[in-house]
């Protein structure tokens, strides 16, 4: 199966903890890097003629792909599928919101270009840790917006939570899976808190005006095992991201799907 990751490396707010490849950007440069994807697409396709025809998935992330503007949103499919990506046809197509940048008119977009999967960066439901860790939106932000994808027909919906915060007990976690396992969702991202030393938070804990607990990892500490019990899944059977199963195919060795991530390319800011 080949897979097609677009890298959308712009953020409303960098948030406290994160690593990734993002920063704010005026709209100039946000314009500058669609023309990039644009000329690294044409270069790629004329080295491998055909290849985009067979891309199978598709995964808009970042960084904030929502933080786009409708019609930059429209400019970004409309230059993938220009380099022969067949939308129509794709077996799974994804891109990534935030609550306080998901709205109508740009789920609107995405799925008219073909976008079949969102996936939603809740991270917690309590705001006093969304607060702590320097997220952006609400709690009652990150509902309406849930709401909002889940309104939508053909459109499958995925949640990302997080474990680990500062301030975040075994039970809050728990509060947050079964809350949001009680919705008709495709799946729970769960990922692990990680501190990094440069940023942020990192620096806060450094200094001890913050803390983690490192014994709530799995295999660790009590969420080891933790599966929600009866009709509360995390996963509904049969239904999984296939841009999982391909990474795990690429972890495993197999061949790796190609990647446009423009990082290393990106213009720096002018004075």
């Amino acid at each position: 199966m080949l897979g097609l990751y677009i890298h959308v490396p712009f953020c409303a707010k960098i948030c406290d903890y994160c690593d990734f490849h993002a920063f704010s950007a005026p709209e100039w440069l946000q314009l500058e890097y669609l023309e990039l994807i644009s000329r690294e697409m044409t270069v790629f396709a004329e080295r491998h003629p055909g290849v985009f025809s067979r891309v199978e998935t598709l995964y808009i992330g970042g960084g904030t792909p929502s933080v786009l503007s409708p019609e930059r949103l429209a400019k970004l499919f409309g230059i993938v599928a220009g380099a022969g990506v067949n939308m129509g046809a794709l077996k799974e197509a994804t891109m990534e919101f935030n609550p306080e940048s998901c709205d109508a008119e740009r789920i609107s977009v995405a799925q008219e270009s073909g976008i079949t999967r969102a996936s939603l960066g809740l991270q917690t439901l309590r705001d006093d840790l969304l607060s702590r860790v320097g997220r952006r939106h609400d709690v009652a932000t990150g509902r309406q917006a849930l709401d909002l994808l889940l309104s939508q027909r053909g459109l499958r919906v995925n949640a990302d939570l997080m474990f680990n915060l500062p301030g975040q007990g075994i039970d809050d976690m728990l509060s947050d899976i079964d809350w949001l396992t009680d919705r008709p969702l495709g799946h729970v991202s769960f990922y692990g808190l990680k501190v990094d030393p440069t940023r942020r938070l990192g620096r806060r804990i450094a200094k001890g005006e913050e803390s983690v607990d490192e014994d709530l990892y799995c295999g660790r500490g009590p969420l080891c095992g933790y599966v929600p019990a009866g009709r509360r899944k995390t996963r509904k059977q049969g239904l999984y991201a296939l841009r999982d199963l391909e990474l795990r195919a690429h972890r495993r060795g197999e061949p790796a799907q190609p990647q446009l991530l423009a990082a290393g390319r990106i213009p720096r800011l002018r004075a």
